[in-house]
Formats: structure tokens, sequence, C-alpha cells
């Protein structure tokens, strides 16, 4: 489910709001979050089993409208399916052990997975502690649309007692990761005989000099609703995709969600309960998208022109004419051979709207 409003509509409003300026005929604002509520319906919710009572982060520094585009791009056409996995969550293991742990995958969308594919790392608890893992692990086929592959990679368990979780995404030729691709290895390590220490959680990630923190979780019967805050730049930006509450490596329905209290702190509700929730071993908020202006702040044109300057000088052949209106914000799109119209369309829209990909992803058990 898109978690922002379409760019069409979006661009429409603004073009109202900016058509208002002219006339002098006040139109009422709304911070980027109160839209996206899906039911103004009280949520009662029961057995809290996370609330940190940490203050929210400091307001953050705001940015230029044009903020530098992290590389970490999202690649949206393709879709994964968690099938199974040898060493499940927090299987026991000996300090130094060998051991291997696979995936099986399903590809669950119409486009093929290129054999230039790999299942890429992405993150570590404790940071740095990777197991031994190497960067990327390549597919090495083709996987064709319903196709099932395994994904193996050996690993050895740290000297150290303690548990252990390492982060993988799958990753297109491009670099791009493809959307809630994330898979997991979590082990406890403990000498012979010994007890493992109890499970070590945490409910923040910071990804491209933005941290997102949890808040709360709370949940009853029938829903669970997460709330956490993220060091925005400014409150002009907004998640383009609702997060995913995994659950044992399996995505919660999501059903509504908006801004909470303060303005950079997010409330998203899910169709999960007590029982799977206290089933669960392990439970994750995967934030798998990206923070942007939609649209940027101040006059479109200006923030597109700003946008045209840098990128013309860093990708020689392309060129556009910027003219905001509701078909976007530039037309007479020209473009090097090293790129398709929809790279260029992605590189230009995510540079005017000062686009900053995650993921971040928050441990909650």
């Amino acid at each position: 489910m898109l978690f922002r409003l379409s760019k069409f509509l979006v661009i429409f409003l603004t073009g109202l709001l900016l058509l208002s300026c002219q006339s002098n005929v006040p139109i009422p604002t709304t911070t980027p979050f109160d839209t996206f509520i899906t039911s103004a319906t009280a949520i009662k919710t029961s057995t809290p089993i996370l609330i940190t009572s940490t203050p929210p982060p400091p307001a953050p520094t705001v940015i230029a409208e044009t903020a530098t585009v992290a590389t970490r791009a999202v690649n949206g056409s393709f879709s994964i399916v968690f099938m199974g996995e040898t060493i499940p969550d927090k299987t026991v293991l000996t300090p130094g052990q060998l051991f291997q742990k696979s995936w099986t995958l399903k590809n669950g969308g119409m486009e093929s997975w290129p054999a230039g594919f790999t299942l890429t790392k992405t993150d570590a608890i404790p940071a740095g502690e990777t197991l031994s893992s190497p960067e990327a692990i390549p597919l090495g086929k083709t996987v064709a649309p319903g196709e099932l592959i395994q994904i193996s990679v050996d690993l050895v368990a740290p000297e150290q007692e303690g548990q252990y979780t390492v982060y993988y995404q799958l990753q297109d030729e491009m670099g791009n990761f493809v959307r809630e691709s994330l898979v997991w290895v979590t082990i406890s390590v403990c000498q012979t005989g010994n007890s493992c220490s109890a499970t070590l959680t945490t409910g923040s990630a910071t990804v491209n000099g933005i941290s997102a923190t949890l808040s709360s979780f709370n949940y009853d019967d029938q829903r669970t609703t997460v709330i956490f805050c993220m060091t925005m730049p400014n409150r002009n930006y907004a998640l383009d995709f609702a997060p995913a509450l995994l659950i044992d490596q399996k995505p919660a329905q999501f059903l509504e969600g908006g801004s909470s209290s303060p303005w950079n702190c997010m409330q998203m509700v899910y169709q999960t309960g007590a029982r799977e929730i206290e089933q669960a071993n392990h439970i994750l908020l995967d934030i798998d998208s990206s923070l942007r202006m939609s649209p940027p702040q101040g006059d479109p044109n200006v923030a597109c022109e700003s946008a045209r300057q840098s990128l013309i000088s860093e990708y020689p052949g392309l060129d556009f004419h910027c003219q905001f209106s509701m078909a976007g914000y530039y037309t007479n799109l020209k473009f090097p051979p090293n790129l398709t119209r929809e790279q260029a369309d992605k590189i230009i829209n995510d540079t005017i709207e000062g686009a900053i990909y995650g993921p971040w992803v928050l441990t909650i058990r």
C-alpha cells in the first residue's frame, strides 16, 4: 500500500496553493502525515511490551531543499516471498563453530531476477560483528517468476557469548535494493553446558545521517500499534511507503498510519494481535522506504533549477526544462545513453525532493 499521496494529487494541491498566493485566498495547511490517516477511530491497545522513556530525538538542523541524494536506492519492480530457512532464529552454537545458513526465496513478481542479483549484507547487531559473512552472496542464476531459489552462506560463530544478528537484502545489478526483501540470521553463542544470555534488542537505527527510534509498541487481541520517531530534516519530509512489521519474517497487514506527537513521530497500526505477537521469536519494524519532500519547500521551479544545475554537470548528456505543472516538475527531458528514461526520471525527482533512503530496521524482539 502506498504510504504517500500520489504525485499527481500532490502536484495538483501544490498548484492550488500557488494560485491561492496570487489571489490572497487562504488555504488551510497540514503537516505531511496528517493526510495519511485512513481512520479517525480511536485504537484501544493493551499489553505494552516496549515503551521507552527516552525523549524523542532533538529537532534536526534544516537542510537545503535539494539535498544530496543517497546512493542506496530502492527497486520496487520486483517481489520476493520468504519460503523457509535453515538455522532458525536463536539457534544455539558454540564459540567459533562453523555453520551454513540458507534461505529459500520465491520470485513472487512478474519479472525474472537476473543472475547478477546478490543477497547483500546491510547491517549487523552488535555493530561490526558480521559472523565472517561476505559483503554479497551472488544468486548465480536467473530466477523466473514463481521459481524458488536457495541461497546459502558459510558463517562462523563469534568467540564471545551472546546473541548476534546479520541482515541481508536482495540487490539488483544497478546497486538498488529490492523492496521488502530483508532476511537475516540470528544465533545465540554459548559455551557448552552454559545457558544463553537474554535476548538482545534495540529500538533505534541510523542510516545516511537519519535516525529512527522506537517510541512504543502496544497490542490487543486484533491490532498492534507502533510509534516511532525520525530525525527528519524538516517538517516537509515524509515517508513514501508505510513500514513493514515483520513477525518471524512474515509481514503483518498494514491498516492505517499518520503523524503523532511531536511532529517527527509516526503511528502505524497493523492487523496482528496478541496471539501472533506473544508466540513470535523475532519482531522487526522495517522502514524500507525513503524520506522526501513531495513537493519541495517554496517555489518548485526554484528547487528544480537548483537540481538541474547540479545534475547536468554530474551526468553529461542529461538535461531538462524546469516547468512545474500538474504533469510534473519538468519537460523536454534529454538523457545520456547509459541511463534509461526511468533512471533519469528517478535521479531528477530524487534530487528535487531531497530523497534520503533507508532502510531503517528497528528490532523489537
